[in-house]
């Protein structure tokens, strides 16, 4: 009786994990839908708008496509976490160029919150965007760097991560601020936590986040006893 209640239960485990990844293929194909019609809309909607329009749409799209590479990593890990350094790595790919190590990484083995693992890729594509246009990656000598640190306080634990640029053009703070700054400055919390500094060298952007309670960067799994772009132009105005 317990060998045929074990192999129940077992088999009862099984099916619901099964039934758990088809409803997540099914959630991340619904997704993939949702922001390709969103990208259909914008293209519509803005194609007949002069050429503003035309490079607004690009960024718009090139938005749209980070995210949903993000998507696809979360997607893998069954929406539980994601490994820091693979969604950097992710999100860096399409701005690395030719020339291999234009970006270095550098920070612990770490694992974030889908919530936060999205907001990293967003700010990352925004901070390499800008500097492939304007800073450090628009030049064949420039160089930048991502680096995270996980610092213990009376709070919990927060997540620090820096982006540094170097052996770019003269950096200036820009006229305006525009989408990407707004987003960027909201950092990895979703509220005001980060900040831009345009320093001799190139730009340094840092942010700062608390991890949830609970959840172990370590192993992204919270414990069982737990309840249920930018238009930082550098040097343009």
């Amino acid at each position: 009786m317990i060998a045929d209640a074990l192999t129940g239960a077992a088999d009862e485990l099984a099916r619901r994990g099964e039934a758990q990844r088809l409803l997540i293929d099914e959630l991340n194909h619904r997704v993939k839908n949702t922001l390709a019609t969103v990208q259909s809309m914008a293209a519509q909607s803005l194609k007949d708008l002069g050429d503003g329009a035309a490079a607004g749409r690009e960024a718009f799209e090139a938005r749209l496509l980070s995210l949903s590479r993000a998507h696809d990593v979360l997607t893998r890990e069954s929406w539980l976490s994601a490994d820091l350094r693979g969604i950097a790595g992710q999100a860096l790919r399409p701005f690395q160029g030719p020339e291999a190590g234009r970006i270095a990484l550098a920070g612990p083995d770490l694992r974030l919150p889908p919530e936060m693992a999205l907001a990293l890729t967003m700010i990352l594509h925004e901070v390499c965007t800008n500097a492939v246009k304007y800073g450090a990656l628009s030049v064949p000598a420039g160089r930048a760097s991502l680096g995270w640190t996980l610092e213990a306080g009376p709070g919990g634990r927060t997540l620090r991560i820096a982006w540094r640029e170097r052996g770019g053009p003269p950096v200036a703070a820009p006229s305006r601020r525009g989408f990407g700054t707004r987003l960027l400055e909201r950092g990895l919390a979703g509220r005001d936590s980060a900040a831009l500094a345009y320093e001799p060298d190139g730009l340094v952007y840092t942010a700062t986040a608390p991890l949830p309670a609970g959840f172990r960067p370590e192993s992204g799994s919270p414990r069982d006893d737990d309840g249920p772009a930018v238009d930082i132009r550098h040097g343009a105005g």
